[in-house]
């Protein structure tokens, strides 16, 4: 039985909702995954044969390099980052780094939503990267987009114990909370020596939250009685997004 100071994530003690006999997710992935491969494989063989490639050359040759060729890591689950073999890995951003020129470092025993959505956010889950010219061709800059899904409560904030400290929380508090999470446009250059580097004054850098960032809908649902509310009774106007993909 957990501590109640580390049971305060409820979603890792949900009991199994869907006790089905079918095949598990992984094993139904597994399965595309392979006949997606194997038909990758016999369009790339069928366009060498037509081609007139050599089949024994070049064929072998050209199958060996589809798909990924990083060697495969062991599993594990320590505090250690792991990566490939000649891969690297280096912290970019981490919770709370001021990514706006008026942002103020993270504070843990004082936040808010006002503070937090000028900061980075809570855990990082999908990320993109994406090229920015540059007038300099020595200089690389780039914008990383991040999704932070959801947060960790109990270890947001010192001194949470039990559930009733939970339920207890106040306002600014939650609004913290919410504003950690969404997503985090900012800025990055790539140093001499290799490595990237936050720009906080990167004129791209953003925060989207569920507080603050307004969004419009289009399309056929917009409109519906369904997405009216007290703040928007025309329902075509949303604040969020909040856990990825829901408004409020």
């Amino acid at each position: 039985m957990l501590p109640d100071s580390e049971s305060l994530c409820y979603h890792e003690e949900d009991p199994v909702s869907n006790p089905s006999s079918e095949p598990e997710f992984v094993t139904v992935l597994d399965r595309a995954i392979t006949r997606r491969s194997s038909l990758k494989h016999l369009a790339a063989w069928a366009g060498l044969t037509t081609l007139g490639f050599n089949s024994e050359a070049n064929g072998a040759s050209s199958y060996g390099q589809i798909g990924l060729t990083f060697e495969e890591l062991s599993r594990g689950f320590d505090e250690t980052a792991r990566v490939a073999n000649g891969y690297d890995w280096q912290v970019i951003a981490a919770w709370g780094d001021p990514i706006l020129p008026s942002a103020k470092p993270l504070d843990v025993h004082n936040q808010t939503g006002e503070s937090q959505s000028k900061q980075f956010g809570y855990n990082c889950d999908y990320i993109a990267f994406i090229a920015l010219p540059s007038s300099d061709p020595n200089v690389e800059r780039g914008l990383l987009y991040v999704n932070h899904e959801y947060t960790n409560t109990n270890l947001m904030f010192p001194g949470l114990k039990t559930h009733d400290d939970l339920a207890a929380l106040p306002r600014e508090t939650v609004e913290a909370e919410m504003a950690a999470m969404e997503h985090s446009v900012i800025e990055v250059v790539r140093q001499p020596n290799g490595d990237w580097k936050l720009d906080q004054s990167g004129r791209f850098n953003r925060r989207l939250t569920a507080l603050a960032t307004p969004i419009r809908i289009s399309g056929p649902a917009a409109g519906h009685p369904r997405l009216r509310t007290s703040e928007d009774p025309t329902g075509r106007n949303v604040v969020g997004p909040l856990n990825n993909w829901f408004f409020r």
